[in-house]
């Protein structure tokens, strides 16, 4: 409107100078002659953003455009643009051949990209799904035993049934995969045979044990074999849940801890067997290679009752298994475990020293078989277990050794976090990995952990992590080496206290220490003592109590540092060979700190525990 004004008003100028022309002095008018007014010219200089003028209206490309105009309101052919162009809008579902990301299958229906409301532009990642779902595509050649039609022969070949790209369904249709069987020399059965197998508690609230194991060269037909009793008759046999290949390497020549030769590489095949049994059962079992016919000696353990009224477990760290001589020293700690009936073992970390090395595993796990093959050991990862120049990443590490059933998360380069519940206890496995530049945990599994402490009903809570809260040791006392300690406590210590953590299990220094109990402001608390059994019992004390049970193997440290002595019931140097058992009676925990130096006889540090006086179940 102000435009069309603009003109009105200069078009009626122009009329008003043209009457003034032709209406001079009347005397003169006679003599003159008579003239026209000059012929309009079109400037087209008028920037008029309106209808009559728009060529095109904004878009996501750009903004409107308009055509020039004159004063007059003729428009021209030369355009301007006017306002802004518009945003993508990435609302509409138009179900077309263009938009299509792909078509319905078994377990989806067919999805769409959205476009844009304003231009029909594709998007790049927002999608819906149209629900109608499709047909099973029974092409994928997956030769999993559990799709095995027909067995392989010294005459033929194996036969697999095809399965379903999308759902893994079984089809009809089959192929042929392998080689006919053959007779394997002594030599050439080697690669195949299992090695360090490790049993662990995959799902202990469901009766879910995990086996797993490695070879040198991919498993032709493996399976778990196992019987319910003592005796090794009547087994079944149970198919992996996975074959892995992973690259490892070794020293090109020197075993010893300090090696500077070149690194060699290889591949080895990580075999993971997941299985739920009866509870309070024995079973007989051994992995084993049904076509090259190489397996392990066979293995009785028990399974966990289905109602528990006490169990016991062993507290073990830092066993840095190096080589052989390692090896066996931890291999004295495994027999003291066994012998004092330990349910499980957990290991807060640092299992071998160097964890690329794959030497070091199979002197630590495969050289103790009768131990790590019938006791559950629930482990988490130290700082020698993910990252650096002599370690591997933790999925390399751990994830290769032991199964455990994880909570999502993002990445496990670097470690993993867990929670398992055995009878009335709750433990939380930590990955202090993630603090090794930030010093503290990551928001993801800080979230989880607190998710973990408020969602829990158990009578007793424990966690465990490799970098201490407290240590009396470098790692906690030292000006230059606290910066993680510090960081973990000022994110956790308080948490702990709140959500009524009973124990924490620590690593990394190698000492011998028990905490008073913490509260949330970090001060020490006094509790009252109760003598049971010669044993010196805390009578519900308000707050956290932070422990370290030594070096499974010859890592030994010493001695303790005086930084902040008001802080420790306990403190002693490392002793070779440490551990601790912890018994759970109903309301009573009960912590025995030990040692072994002949493999025969186990020394008591000393003893103490928790009485809760609200009796639990």
């Amino acid at each position: 409107m102000k435009n069309l004004l603009k003109r009105s008003i200069a078009l009626l100028m122009s009329a008003t100078s043209l009457f003034l022309i032709g209406c001079g002095d009347t005397e003169d008018s006679s003599s003159q002659e008579t003239s026209s007014a000059p012929a309009h010219v079109h400037v087209f200089d008028q920037e008029v953003a309106e209808d009559e003028y728009l060529k095109s209206a904004a878009n996501c490309d750009g903004p409107a455009q308009y055509y020039l105009s004159c004063l007059c309101g003729e428009a021209g052919t030369e355009t301007f643009k006017k306002g802004k162009k518009l945003t993508h809008e990435y609302k509409a579902m138009v179900e077309s051949e263009e938009y299509l990301k792909s078509p319905a299958n078994c377990t989806t229906g067919t999805v769409y990209y959205k476009s844009c409301t304003h231009c029909g532009k594709k998007s790049g990642s927002q999608t819906f799904t149209v629900e109608a779902v499709g047909d099973h595509v029974f092409t994928k050649e997956d030769p999993n035993f559990k799709y095995l039609k027909e067995d392989a022969t010294t005459e033929t070949s194996a036969v697999f049934y095809k399965s379903c790209a999308y759902c893994g369904e079984q089809g009809t249709d089959t192929f042929v995969y392998g080689d006919p069987l053959k007779t394997y020399t002594a030599e050439e059965k080697i690669p195949y045979t299992p090695r360090s197998l490790a049993l662990t508690m995959y799902d202990s609230a469901e009766t879910v044990y995990g086996f797993t194991y490695n070879t040198e060269s991919k498993p032709l037909r493996p399976v778990l074999q196992i019987a319910k009793g003592n005796s090794f008759t009547d087994y079944v046999e149970v198919i992996p849940d996975s074959v892995k290949a992973y690259t490892v390497v070794d020293p090109g020549a020197d075993n010893s801890d300090d090696v500077t030769t070149d690194d060699k590489s290889s591949l080895i095949y990580t075999v993971k067997i997941t299985v739920e049994l009866d509870p309070d059962s024995s079973y007989t079992y051994r992995v084993y290679d049904k076509y090259v016919d190489v397996g392990t000696d066979t293995v009785t353990f028990k399974t966990k009752p289905e109602t528990i009224t006490s169990f016991s477990f062993a507290h073990v760290s830092d066993s840095q298994c190096a080589g052989t001589s390692t090896g066996v020293l931890f291999g004295r700690v495994l027999s003291m475990l066994a012998k004092n009936e330990n349910d499980f073992m957990l290991h807060t970390g640092d299992i071998v020293q160097r964890s690329k090395y794959e030497f070091q595993w199979t002197d630590m796990i495969g050289d103790n078989f009768e131990y790590f093959s019938k006791m559950p050991i629930m482990a988490l990862t130290g700082n020698h277990g993910a990252g650096g120049h002599y370690s591997a990443s933790a999925e390399y590490s751990l994830d290769r050794h032991f199964t455990y059933k994880l909570p999502e998360q993002s990445s496990v380069e670097l470690g993993f976090f867990y929670s398992f519940v055995y009878g009335n206890a709750k433990f939380i496995m930590l990955n202090t990995n993630e603090g090794l530049s930030s010093g503290k945990l990551s928001s993801e599994q800080y979230n989880w952990l607190e998710s973990e402490l408020e969602n829990n009903d158990s009578d007793w809570t424990i966690v465990a992590l490799h970098c201490p809260l407290y240590s009396a040791g470098r790692w906690g006392s030292r000006p230059d080496s606290t910066g993680q300690t510090l960081a973990l406590r000022s994110q956790l210590g308080g948490l702990f206290a709140e959500h009524g953590v009973d124990l924490v299990l620590q690593g990394h220094d190698h000492l011998i220490t028990r905490t008073h109990p913490i509260d949330a402001t970090g001060t020490v608390q006094e509790y009252t003592s109760q003598e049971i059994d010669g044993i010196n019992y805390a009578v519900d004390p308000n707050g956290v109590v932070y422990v370290m049970s030594g070096p499974g193997s010859d890592q030994t440290r010493g001695p303790v540092d005086e930084h902040d002595p008001t802080l420790y019931e306990y403190k002693a140097s490392s002793q070779s060979c440490s551990w601790a058992d912890i018994k759970i009676e109903g309301n009573k925990l009960t912590i025995t700190a030990q040692y072994t130096l002949d493999g025969h006889t186990a020394r008591e540090y000393y003893s103490w525990g928790i009485v809760k006086t609200e009796q639990v179940a």
